[in-house]
């Protein structure tokens, strides 16, 4: 009877590791994560009237190091105009520093007219890229952890955003 060889230990080792080391990957063994400060926020209209309807986002921008991670917080705007940012938890805020800021609008009208829908004022889709939105934020790194109020007032010809202390 021909003894079957047994394989050598480092042929399993030499697949399980990397198997091993991409679920640890997977499974949370990240690097730790940044600060984030919690935002609350309304966007309005210059006649005061809230947008009722869309997402605002956040996204850090770092002059110093174009290719770091940008990450972004987002936050979904209610029927009065108010948002709260979250970028890795829900309600946790954004990182601190310099923002680029848009506001987006998916409004999808089905086979109902435009007039049919009850979700507010439009908003100019510029304001939906960074391009050109134009609207800018600081995101101050405050131990206190006391919410920073942000009002985005959007405006017809330019943008602009507002620190309401």
């Amino acid at each position: 009877m021909k003894k079957l060889a047994r394989p050598n230990r480092f042929h399993h080792a030499a697949f399980f590791y990397p198997v091993a080391m991409a679920l640890g990957g997977i499974l949370g063994c990240s690097p730790q994560q940044e600060a984030t400060y919690p935002v609350d926020g309304l966007v309005r209209f210059p006649d005061g009237e809230p947008v009722q309807l869309g997402t605002v986002e956040f996204r850090r921008v770092i002059a110093a190091n174009p290719e770091a991670p940008r990450w972004i917080a987002r936050g979904t705007i209610d029927r009065e105009g108010h948002f709260t940012l979250s970028t890795f938890q829900p309600g946790d805020g954004a990182l601190a520093g310099n923002h680029e800021v848009i506001v987006q609008q998916l409004i999808i009208t089905e086979d109902r007219s435009f007039g049919d829908h009850n979700h507010g004022r439009r908003v100019s889709p510029h304001y939906g890229d960074y391009a050109s939105s134009g609207l800018k934020a600081r995101i101050e790194a405050d131990p206190s952890r006391t919410p920073q109020k942000i009002v985005i007032e959007l405006l017809t010809d330019q943008a602009d955003l507002q620190k309401v202390e």
